[in-house]
């Protein structure tokens, strides 16, 4: 077990406001730092104090209530409720502690382009779950043993498929771009003029279908297929090593024949 002590970061403040973009999505939680870096982690909580951490995972304590974020054996939280639950909102700041990057600087003032589904992106409502996380203020939350003071300034909802507002204008000015953002479940399509969305649509084309096939024919668990999958070209399964390369392309082949027959 690891025994973490809390830092005080001398309570150094900063009074402008940092621009996050994060994706609490339902199987991964990805983010962009102030510093340009691009991280992600697990959409997974577990309630509890004190467990051995990994470089992937992260503890956040709030309001006197400790989670681990990220651990491979933690909870997910999907479903259109999930917005107004305490797993989400560690997630949150726990995203927004980590993209903030800079343990010397306590007071964190942010205005986060925060993700949405896009079947509820369209529907009012849930953006206007997400703008109540604005009414966060003075937040204290400990993660990974430094204490921050969060205050969300503002809430900006987007359509999943982050990478439309991360492109510089001269990029997308005058173009009609397709983004294809590949979640765990679903695939989202976005057909946009620059940085205007003409077209939205969600599929449920996600990666699992990929990662369940390879799991039939490698006779393993959908949790190892990753692993597996960053395999060249031979891997040890069930004690014995065996060629994966010709079941990787034949696996990809096929989604990618589905995806383009939708």
């Amino acid at each position: 077990m690891e025994k973490r002590n809390v830092a005080i970061n001398n309570g150094v403040k900063n009074k402008k406001n940092e621009k996050f973009i994060i994706d609490v999505g339902n199987g991964v939680t990805k983010l962009k730092t102030v510093n340009g870096e691009y991280k992600k982690f697990l959409s997974t909580v577990v309630n509890k104090e004190i467990m051995e951490l990994s470089d992937d995972t992260h503890m956040i304590s709030v309001d006197g209530v400790s989670s681990i974020i990220g651990a491979k054996d933690g909870k997910t939280f999907p479903g259109e409720r999930r917005y107004s639950r305490q797993d989400y909102l560690h997630t949150l700041l726990t995203a927004i502690c980590v993209a903030h990057d800079n343990k010397s600087v306590e007071e964190i003032n942010a205005r986060v382009l925060l993700n949405l589904p896009l079947e509820l992106y369209q529907d009012d409502t849930y953006s206007l779950k997400l703008k109540k996380f604005e009414k966060i203020k003075n937040k204290r939350a400990v993660v990974d043993s430094v204490v921050y003071n969060v205050n969300i300034n503002e809430i900006v909802p987007l359509p999943e498929g982050l990478l439309l507002n991360t492109l510089s204008e001269e990029l997308v000015e005058n173009k009609r771009n397709m983004f294809l953002d590949f979640g765990y479940g679903t695939l989202d399509i976005i057909i946009a003029l620059g940085y205007e969305i003409e077209q939205i649509k969600t599929v449920k084309k996600g990666i699992s279908i990929l990662y369940n096939a390879m799991a039939k024919k490698l006779n393993t668990t959908q949790q190892n297929i990753e692993y597996y999958y960053n395999m060249p070209t031979k891997a040890i399964i069930e004690c014995e090593p065996r060629d994966i390369s010709n079941i990787k392309e034949t696996c990809l082949d096929e989604y990618a024949d589905d995806i383009l027959n939708i």
